[in-house]
């Protein structure tokens, strides 16, 4: 999640490789770490105004922790919402 979320990446050029098309772009993230974060907070908080205005839940999920401790979080809110 840091990775992703943070962009906790160490300041040496990287290769991204985009999952979906195999583009892929070579980079130093330590220069773009500031407008990446800045970018992917604007991001978000228009993401959640959006669910909130249409009434949807948000649950943020760590795709590396089992599944079912990240089910039984979601049900723990889901069950305390109601």
């Amino acid at each position: 999640f840091a990775k992703e979320a943070l962009f906790d990446y160490q300041n040496r050029p990287h290769k991204f490789v985009d999952m979906e098309t195999g583009e892929s772009i070579s980079i130093n993230p330590g220069e773009i770490k500031s407008s990446f974060k800045q970018i992917s907070e604007k991001y978000m908080a228009e993401f959640k105004l959006k669910c909130a205005q249409y009434r949807i839940d948000i649950f943020e999920a760590d795709i590396n922790k089992p599944f079912d401790k990240v089910l039984e979080a979601y049900l723990t809110k889901r069950n305390n919402l109601y």
